[in-house]
Parts: C-alpha cells; sequence; structure tokens
C-alpha cells in the first residue's frame, strides 16, 4: 500500500478516534470524573489569586496553567471540557504515528498503532483516554520525550536539547509521568551501552537532568523540613486510592473444566484485550530489529517490573501502581501495531484477504469496548439543575459550603468556592463524617457542624427544615445561607 494512502487512512483513523473518545459526551456536557473538576477548580483559583501553598505542591501547576489559559479565552471551562480528551488523543495518537512510522520504518504499523491507542480503556481508577487528566494530558508529551532522547542519544544534539525541554515541560504538567519516561530513558541508555554504544556527551546531559532532579528534591525537603511527607509522594503503597481494595478482591474468573484461574483486573491481557495484548507480545520480538522501537521493549519491561514489584511487596517508587499499569498499556500500543504489521506481511494475502483479517482484528479489539470493571464505572456528579444551582451560588460572595460528599467534588469549579470536605480532594476522614452527619441528623446536631467548619452555604437536594437557615435558591437544588 503506498505512503499516500496510509497518510490518508491515518487522518480517517486519527477522526474516528476523536469521536470514539468523544463518545460519552453525546448526552452528558459536563465533566466525567472527579479529578476533572478539581483540575477546573485549580485552574480557576490561578486566575482568582488564590492558587497558593497547597496547589502547588500537588506539583502539576502546568496543566492547571494550561485549564487557566483556556478558560482566559472567556471560554467556559466546565461545558469546553468535554473536547479536551479528544483533543490529548489525537495529540497522543498524532506523536505516536510520526514515532513508529520515523523509527519502525512503517507507515501501516505506524497506522496501526493509532487504532490500537484508540481502543485504550477508561475506567475511573486507571483513568484513560476519555478523561482530560494530566495523565492524559502528558502522554504525547512521553512519546515526543522519547522519540527525542533516541534521536539525540544517537548523534542529534538539537535533538538532545529538545528531549529537555520536553521533559521540563512533562515534569511540571505530571510528574509521575515525567520521573518514568527519565527512568525509562536511563534504562534504554544502559542497554545500548551494554551492546557497546557509547555515547559520552549524550550521558554527560542525562547526569545533568538527574543532579537537577535530586536537587529539586533536596530543595523541596529542605524548604518543607518534612523528609516522609516528600517520600509519600515518590513511594506508593498499596490502597493509594480507595477504588483499589475493589481490584484485589473481585478478580476475573475463568473456568478450565474443574479448575478456576483468577487473574488479576489489571492485567494487560484483560485492559488492552486479549488480541492487541498477543499481536504486542509479537510486536516484542520484532521491536529488537527495528531499531528504535527497542525504547518501547524497555518501557513496557519497565513498568511490567513495576507493577510485578507492587504485587510482591505492596509499594512502588515513583508511580502509584494504577499508573504503572497504564504506562504499560501506553507502551503496549506501538508494539502491538508492530505486530499486526509483521503478521499482515507474513501472511503475505491478497489484498482483499488482508483487509478483511485486518477488520476482524479491529472488530475483535473494540469489541465490548467502554465495558468497565464493577466499581470503576464512569459516573455522573452533576446534571443540569445543579449546573444552575451552582451557576446561581457562583454569584454570590465566598463562604465554605456544606454539601453532600459526591456533589462536593464538583462544586469547587462550579462556584469558585472551597467545602467543608468532598469524596478525595478536600477534608479529611473525620470532616467527611461530619458531612454525613450533617445530613443524617437534626437541627441541633446541623448547627454543631456549622459552628464547628465555618460554614456559610449549605448545598441540598432535599429541603431542610431548620428555622435557622435562610433559604436563597430553591429550583430544583436547595441553597441556604447560616450567617
Amino acid at each position: 500500500m503506498g505512503t499516500d494512502k496510509v497518510n490518508w487512512l491515518a487522518v480517517l483513523a486519527l477522526a474516528l478516534t476523536a469521536v470514539l473518545v468523544y463518545s460519552p459526551h453525546f448526552n452528558y456536557i459536563y465533566p466525567l470524573h472527579s479529578d476533572e473538576w478539581h483540575h477546573i477548580a485549580e485552574a480557576k483559583k490561578i486566575l482568582e489569586g488564590r492558587y497558593g501553598k497547597k496547589s502547588l505542591l500537588a506539583f502539576e501547576p502546568g496543566y492547571h496553567v494550561f485549564l487557566a489559559a483556556i478558560a482566559f479565552l472567556n471560554l467556559n471551562l466546565i461545558t469546553a471540557y468535554r473536547f479536551l480528551p479528544p483533543l490529548f488523543a489525537l495529540a497522543a495518537c498524532s506523536v505516536l504515528y510520526l514515532f513508529v512510522k520515523r523509527l519502525s520504518a512503517s507507515s501501516v504499523a505506524a497506522l496501526f498503532s493509532i487504532v490500537f491507542y484508540a481502543s485504550l480503556p477508561t475506567n475511573t481508577n486507571v483513568l484513560g483516554v476519555q478523561y482530560a487528566v494530566p495523565l492524559t494530558f502528558a502522554v504525547p508529551f512521553m512519546y515526543l520525550c522519547m522519540f527525542f532522547f533516541y534521536k539525540g542519544f544517537h548523534g542529534d544534539r538539537k535533538s538532545m536539547n529538545r528531549f529537555l525541554i520536553t521533559f521540563s515541560t512533562l515534569l511540571i504538567v505530571h510528574p509521575p509521568s515525567a520521573l518514568f519516561t527519565f527512568a525509562v530513558a536511563v534504562l534504554y541508555g544502559l542497554a545500548s551501552y551494554a551492546s557497546g554504544e557509547r555515547q559520552t556527551t549524550a550521558w554527560k546531559q542525562v547526569a545533568a537532568v538527574a543532579v537537577v532532579l535530586f536537587a529539586m528534591a533536596f530543595i523541596v525537603i529542605y524548604l518543607l523540613g518534612d523528609f516522609k511527607w516528600f517520600l509519600s509522594k515518590v513511594v506508593f503503597n498499596r490502597g493509594w486510592t480507595p477504588l483499589e481494595p475493589s481490584i484485589t478482591q473481585s478478580p476475573y474468573v475463568i473456568t478450565l473444566g474443574s479448575m478456576d484461574l483468577a487473574i488479576n483486573r489489571f492485567h494487560p491481557a484483560l485492559l488492552f484485550g486479549l488480541t492487541p495484548f498477543l499481536l504486542s507480545l509479537l510486536g516484542m520480538y520484532y521491536a529488537s530489529r527495528a531499531g528504535g522501537m527497542r525504547v518501547f521493549q524497555v518501557w513496557v519491561l519497565f513498568s511490567a517490573s513495576l507493577v510485578f514489584l507492587f504485587n510482591i511487596v505492596d509499594f512502588i517508587p515513583i508511580v502509584p501502581y494504577q499508573r504503572a499499569v497504564y504506562y504499560m498499556l501506553v507502551g503496549l500500543v506501538p508494539l502491538a501495531g508492530i505486530g499486526l504489521e509483521r503478521l499482515v506481511r507474513f501472511l503475505d494475502w491478497s489484498m482483499l484477504r488482508t483487509t478483511a483479517f485486518v477488520l476482524f482484528v479491529v472488530f475483535v479489539t473494540f469489541h465490548g469496548y467502554g465495558g468497565q470493571p464493577p466499581g470503576m464505572e464512569t459516573y455522573y456528579l452533576i446534571d443540569d439543575e445543579d449546573y444552575a444551582a451552582g451557576t446561581f451560588l457562583s454569584t454570590q460572595s465566598y463562604g465554605v459550603i456544606l454539601a453532600p460528599l459526591p456533589i462536593s467534588s464538583a462544586l469547587p469549579a462550579l462556584t469558585s468556592k472551597d467545602v467543608v470536605a468532598d469524596m478525595v480532594f478536600a477534608g479529611s476522614d473525620w470532616m467527611r463524617a461530619d458531612v454525613r452527619r450533617f445530613f443524617a441528623g437534626n437541627c441541633d446536631a446541623r448547627a454543631e457542624v456549622i459552628r464547628k467548619h465555618a460554614v456559610r452555604y449549605i448545598y441540598s437536594p432535599n429541603p431542610l427544615k431548620c428555622k435557622s437557615f435562610k433559604e436563597i435558591y430553591s429550583r430544583g437544588r436547595y441553597i441556604y445561607q447560616v450567617w
């Protein structure tokens, strides 16, 4: 097949990828995940001058600046947010296409890589292509980093400089992705060194990056004076997210005759799909002969090692377990593209039979697309009535809001006000207990919670019959002012 035809097919694949990634928003215009709402709220804090030390210590200011720039253009960040996942996917697929095409010398393998990237899963634990979060925003930069590093390591000084710039950007956007990428780069360099390649200049630049990273870590530890807190940001234990126990307690069970085989739901063969997983294993073999594609061998083996380590000792360095799993999937994508391309080449069928075979593989790959493991399904935090109530509350003077925990995850972004506690980001366990006690208790118990947390506004799905609450909104949702 001619290169021009493959390029046009790549454009078609990109368009279909954008539609597929956008599909959860066909009937829902608001953000889908509490992380998305959190990052919108952080971006608004930048514009309002409330982005302080606590926000900076989340170590993702680059992503928040990006969102703030969108809001600064007078776009409604909440309703426009749904367009970001397809944009991030298009960026990742475009970089991936160029990467694989250049380093494997096969535009067909690059085309197949787009298809397999579009098939990546999305759920509330590993996140994924249908969410716009620092992780998915980081993937194009990760691909770019490794592309520039490969070229720079093998003598192109301009590419090494581009690697340093891209890596610096990645570091302020999503540090776990940056550290993972740097580790892959170092391991690739070591593997190349062991095979006889001595790139002294490249190693000097890699060493300089390592020194800068250690210096930054030392400065953060020194300024905060809390090494234990810093360690908690670079070493991740089991239970890092509240969803994690649901993974370990409900494995996928396959019955083989009289024997039941339990498989962790994070196994790549389940998340990625058995067909693309097997093709990626084939691609692992051929990547050794494809020059630069060896980068992805190192990428996958390193992420798989982190996952294996976690299952042995219950903790891993650099990245959380869920992120290590997702990075492994992102690394398997181009390998699956190479695997399918080499399989098609080996079969050497007619164009008609080859096309039918590829379409069959695509059908099998996407069969059941969008299915999510129990407990990790996409949820809707708000509806139109919540949006209208939140818009009203955003016009009121500042004050702390007390609301049910699920909707509290969206209210800071909707109202530019803080909440007592939400499901993940705001408050502690005892604060969440107070919120639950407020909505389950009588007026006296509610008054105690209000005083305790200096609450000014109450947001409730149902009317509250307490005389001291001044009702200021009652159209489907109820908002009360208490002082």
